[in-house]
């Protein structure tokens, strides 16, 4: 079990989700600009990466009970 805390700009109520920290980084370190948007809305649906800098880039990962 590990806990991280990454800056965010927050733009919506708080949300609690987890996620396999493997898929992740993998995901963090394919995407090559400084600033991501994750678009989520419900604990147990996917959250969508998308790559401020390129609009095709797009990346889901589910989220794991917590």
């Amino acid at each position: 079990e590990a806990e991280v805390s990454l800056p965010i700009k927050q733009t919506a109520d708080a949300l609690e989700i987890g996620f396999n920290a493997n898929y992740f980084q993998d995901i963090l370190r394919s995407i090559q600009c400084n600033n991501i948007r994750l678009l989520f809305n419900d604990p147990a649906k996917p959250i969508v990466f998308k790559d401020n800098d390129d609009d095709k880039y797009v990346a889901l990962v589910m989220p794991m009970k917590i």
